[in-house]
């Protein structure tokens, strides 16, 4: 993001450095929790951000990027990451000022077991099924078939509502489970997932999406009995509910 804000050239800084936060700090960061912290900046000297800008900077699908050059997803997949780390980002901007980006991470003073190998997080067993998964955006699409591919699974790919279907038509097995975006052109995934399972009874579903408010969520979940997935996601969590969407019951089919 800092290169494409300086097109013309400029001066990229990333830094680290130990910070006590106190509370009550001021500035953007007077969310932040008080500790001490080992942060990394990135600093460009690019023309900056107005703070209508900034305000939606972490939203998923949020970019002021041409049609084409982005995604929206980066910075939201880059806070995601933080928090699901234990740590927090800020962000200071200004036009004609530059952009300044701040990980803060809570400082550790017991030894680690980094160097070892050691990995307290427990694998998220694969499987071999058949998954159809459907993604109107590519770079999402490609992550998720990449990841999904890595532990085992057979992946079918397809980009709309409509070429999901010829392929659930011509595909000569099982296909096991139904991975859809919701928000799609011509047909969403709710459609989608009614004339498949429609097709073939026996198929999952699973429903992902960056829009779903938790009403609509708690809708599908007691009514039809479908996981959901929230976009932008980690790998762990797209494996999870891959897994907790093929272990579940039965699905029912569409009304």
């Amino acid at each position: 993001n800092a290169l494409d804000a300086m097109p013309d050239g400029g001066k990229l800084t990333v830094a680290t450095s130990n910070e006590r936060m106190e509370p009550g700090a001021g500035g953007n960061a007077s969310g932040l929790l008080s500790g001490d912290k080992v942060v990394v900046s990135v600093t460009d000297t690019g023309p900056g951000m107005a703070a209508d800008v900034v305000d939606k900077i972490f939203e998923p699908f949020y970019t002021t990027k041409a049609l084409g050059r982005g995604t929206g997803l980066g910075l939201a997949i880059v806070e995601g990451i933080v928090r699901q780390s234990g740590g927090q980002i800020d962000v200071r901007s200004a036009p004609g000022r530059g952009t300044t980006f701040k990980i803060y991470l809570a400082r550790s003073e017991r030894a680690r077991d980094a160097l070892t190998g050691k990995n307290d997080q427990p694998e998220i067993s694969g499987g071999t099924e058949t998954i159809l998964l459907v993604e109107d955006e590519p770079a999402v699409r490609e992550l998720a078939v990449r990841t999904l591919r890595s532990r085992g699974y057979n992946v079918l790919e397809a980009p709309d509502g409509k070429a999901a279907l010829a392929l659930g038509k011509r595909f000569t097995t099982d296909i096991h489970l139904l991975l859809t975006d919701m928000s799609m052109p011509e047909m969403n995934g709710r459609e989608l997932a009614d004339r498949l399972v429609a097709l073939r009874p026996g198929t999952k579903v699973a429903y992902m999406s960056g829009y779903m408010d938790n009403e609509i969520l708690e809708q599908e979940r007691s009514l039809r009995g479908r996981s959901f997935l929230q976009k932008p996601f980690m790998s762990n969590a797209l494996l999870e509910a891959v897994r907790e969407a093929l272990d579940s019951p039965e699905t029912v089919a569409g009304e």
